[in-house]
């Protein structure tokens, strides 16, 4: 009908030209900024030329009135039109997304939408903790990479806690963000972004420094079971006890039920750790209450725990406290047989015998701790005379230029220590005999 009306038609063709005209020009000038950044990019950085002539520059645009953020996220580009971005001030919803991408990994950013200098920062330092070149510019290699950290699922805990599985940097998902939930809770500061970004790989290090784990800045079997015992000490219900507000007692169940288990079967109780305080478990602390002849009623109060939580295992049994640490000691060198981590392994034969009071991230740092604590006394012995130590002794080397963390060991006897593995007992630590000897009391 409007063919056939010449008037008509006109009309229709006038206001089809004023609407299209503004959008036309639109799409012009924005491929002409395209074509001229790209421009601009092989002029001020050379190495991109052959990125550039694989991979067209042509950002996805949002057009006008499609808006670029919702609840203050910027729009979610799909990874396969995510552009590429190797001119500074260079801006858009694209940009944006990126910024909000570094910022959830750990990699702080302005949320401006603007590729300035501080954004480019940012991302040289996700580059540069990825192993990539340090470019500052977003290539494939780097827009890879980004993706790669956000398609990762950690395993769940259970797996985790099984040996099956590791969670590290690159995972993504509820067992990364409860992860970062329960540092938050125990003070090691984190944002719950459900990332594992470079922010918690730090934190988490954090976390096996100062309770003397191996420092790996991944959640394994072991970081897990020392972040559950640290979170158990911390309960309420175990706070109740120590204050002497309540106590553990037949028909419970929960995380200070098993940490009682635990902790019992450390100190060779047949008790299995459930989580439910059952028969099983009244009889095991009527046992131990009956150790140390206090009263036998399998509650456990104020008193059974204490004793509990600070009666080693050699003043248990009758036995030395020097020969239990010394054959623990022996066990733990074997078992490991690696080199690098002298003060985890000692860490863990002295926390099975006195408990867990050794704190820091270097060897040298025990001795200051072992000197405050009663249950060892500091002996002075000659470096020569190192070797003739009997078993069961401590030494801790102090801080050198060459040995910034100085060294940590037991002896066991025949001129031999123990530390993350078996070795002959040392005189001197590369030339330097700043040394300190403690002997466990009892």
């Amino acid at each position: 009908m409007i063919f056939n009306n010449p008037r008509l038609l006109a009309q229709t063709l006038l206001l089809a030209s004023l609407m299209l005209g503004p959008y036309q020009a639109w799409e012009q000038a924005q491929a002409q900024t395209s074509q001229s950044d790209a421009n601009k990019a092989s002029e001020l950085n050379p190495e991109v030329r052959s990125e550039l002539a694989e991979h067209s520059f042509q950002e996805p645009r949002i057009r006008p009135n499609q808006g670029a953020a919702f609840d203050g996220r910027p729009l979610a580009t799909p990874a396969d039109s995510f552009p590429y971005i190797y001119v500074l001030d260079q801006q858009g919803n694209s940009v944006e997304y990126l910024q909000y991408r570094l910022n959830k990994l750990g990699y702080p950013a302005p949320s401006s939408g603007r590729f300035d200098s501080d954004t480019q920062s940012a991302l040289k330092a996700f580059q540069a903790a990825r192993g990539i070149s340090e470019t500052g510019w977003l290539g494939p290699v780097s827009r890879k990479s980004l993706d790669s950290l956000e398609q990762g699922r950690a395993p769940e805990f259970e797996a985790i806690r099984s040996g099956q599985g590791v969670a590290q940097v690159g995972h993504s998902g509820k067992t990364v963000e409860e992860l970062q939930s329960r540092l938050s809770k125990l003070g090691f500061g984190v944002q719950e972004t459900g990332i594992f970004g470079e922010t918690t790989a730090k934190t988490l290090l954090n976390f096996q420094k100062q309770f003397a784990l191996m420092q790996t800045a991944q959640l394994g079997k072991t970081t897990l079971e020392m972040l559950k015992n640290v979170e158990t000490r911390q309960s309420p219900e175990l706070i109740a006890v120590r204050d002497k507000q309540a106590a553990l007692q037949i028909g419970q169940h929960g995380e200070a039920i098993y940490y009682l288990q635990s902790a019992l079967i450390k100190r060779g109780f047949e008790v299995e750790a459930t989580g439910r305080f059952d028969l099983k478990t009244q009889k095991a602390v009527s046992n131990f209450q009956e150790r140390l002849q206090i009263e036998a009623d399998g509650v456990v109060g104020y008193q059974t725990l204490i004793y509990l939580e600070h009666t080693s295992v050699s003043e248990l049994n009758g036995a030395t406290g020097s020969d239990v640490l010394a054959q623990t000691a022996r066990q733990v060198a074997q078992s490991r047989g690696t080199v690098g981590w002298c003060y985890n392994a000692v860490y863990e034969a002295v926390t099975s015998v006195y408990g867990d009071f050794l704190r820091g991230e270097a060897a040298y740092m025990a001795a200051d701790q072992l000197a405050l604590n009663p249950r060892f006394e500091r002996v002075t012995v000659a470096p020569d005379d190192l070797p003739k130590l009997p078993a069961g002794m401590i030494v801790v080397w102090g801080q050198t230029e060459l040995s910034p963390f100085g060294h940590i060991s037991v002896t066991i006897g025949g001129g031999m220590e123990a530390s993350d593995h078996i070795d002959y007992q040392r005189s001197h630590l590369r030339g330097f005999q700043n040394v300190q000897v403690f002997r466990p009391v009892g």
